[in-house]
């Protein structure tokens, strides 16, 4: 084996250690950002698409319904939760944007 072919294995596996570290660290940030808990929407029999995790349903103008959701505690605290609907839609990066409620 050449010097030249023994580097460049020796770089692909240094570099491959140290992009493998920062994936770790990564994922260690995002489970230290979790908020707690996690929330379901139960859907109702005019939801559009079954597939979706969201409420998008079937309704007539002016028509009313009462939305269901589970909300699970991940800790082992108690937790308080307060709900709010926005309307929202994934942005070009691939995040979740929300528009803010008109204030009352």
């Amino acid at each position: 084996m050449t010097k030249f072919k023994k580097f460049q294995l020796i770089f692909l596996a240094i570099f491959g250690v140290f992009m493998g570290g920062l994936a770790t660290v990564k994922a260690n940030a995002a489970a230290q950002n979790d908020i707690g808990y996690s929330v379901a929407a139960q859907l109702p029999k005019n939801q559009i698409d079954k597939r979706n995790s969201f409420f998008e349903l079937k309704m007539k103008s002016g028509q009313t319904q009462t939305l269901h959701t589970k909300i699970f505690n991940v800790t082992n605290q108690e937790i308080k939760v307060k709900s709010a609907i926005h309307t929202a839609w994934t942005n070009s990066g691939g995040a979740i944007d929300y528009v803010n409620p008109t204030k009352t």
